[in-house]
């Protein structure tokens, strides 16, 4: 089974923005649908689906391993490694790769 892509997003108050990334999820889950890879999509703060509520999603399906992709460059280091960490307490199987 390969590895699930998690995009991840800073979030926004902006509903445009958050409809968005949800169609490029869709459209990117669709495109790699052909080869076996499942796409998933969760923002640090500020919308929904939370990135928490995104990687319990793939662990109960089956992921223990993942690669995260940010799609935002700013503040992202620090936060994205805080809450990628807090996943791994929270799915002690978890392991992830940076895309």
């Amino acid at each position: 089974m390969k590895p699930p892509l998690l995009l991840i997003g800073q979030g926004s108050q902006d509903d445009a923005y958050a409809a968005e990334f949800g169609r490029f999820v869709h459209r990117l889950r669709c495109r790699l649908d052909q080869t076996g890879a499942d796409v998933s999509g969760g923002y640090l703060e500020r919308a929904t689906p939370r990135l928490s509520d995104s990687v319990a999603s793939l662990v109960a399906r089956g992921h223990h391993r993942l690669v995260a992709m940010p799609l935002s460059l700013n503040r992202l280091d620090e936060e994205l490694s805080g809450a990628l960490a807090l996943e791994q307490q929270r799915h002690p199987t978890l392991m992830y790769d940076y895309a």
